[in-house]
């Protein structure tokens, strides 16, 4: 980049939000630039050791961006852009139980069925990516609409899946 490049705007981090937000706002027609401190864009994509034994699994790509609709509204497929999302690539990772500020806790079989049965990762057919993007990926409520059961969006999911599948039945 030369020192005389002008841009529109400039996103520092090419994770997961900044990428997206980059794409969008060029097919808007802006001039954008993208500052990121690694080599590759992406942020949080494969498991990282910033310190000899220590492993930092990527989580927030797996849960939180890999279902964002970004990805499939922006077409990014066109451009080469490939993800494999298998939201049960976690359940390996959590069978030795999941983190905790005391250390890390163990999962017994029953509190994993419950995980993998609420978060949408079981059942006939799984639903954990609608989940993900009614939990992390709808705008905020204005507010004069009442948040209850009935217009939060991650409710909807699982009321959806609740009736038509009969699971979770404890969210009933």
């Amino acid at each position: 980049m030369t020192e005389d490049a002008r841009f529109d705007i400039v996103i520092v981090g090419g994770g997961p939000n900044g990428t997206a937000l980059a794409a969008y706002l060029s097919k808007c027609g802006l001039k954008v630039c993208v500052l990121e401190e690694r080599y590759e864009a992406g942020g949080s994509c494969e498991t990282a050791e910033p310190k000899a034994g220590i492993r930092l699994f990527p989580h927030a790509m797996l849960m939180y961006a890999a279902p964002a609709p970004g990805f499939d509204q922006l077409e990014l497929w066109k451009y080469g852009f490939r993800m494999s999302w298998n939201p049960q690539d976690v359940i390996g990772h959590a069978t030795n139980g999941l983190t905790c500020t005391d250390g890390v806790a163990g999962l017994s079989p029953k509190d994993m069925a419950g995980y993998m049965k609420i978060s949408g990762l079981v059942g006939n057919p799984p639903f954990a990516r609608e989940l993900m993007r009614a939990t992390n990926w709808c705008p905020p409520h204005p507010d004069y609409i009442e948040i209850n059961e009935n217009t939060i969006p991650y409710m909807q999911v699982y009321k959806k899946y609740v009736r038509k599948y009969g699971h979770p039945r404890s969210l009933t």
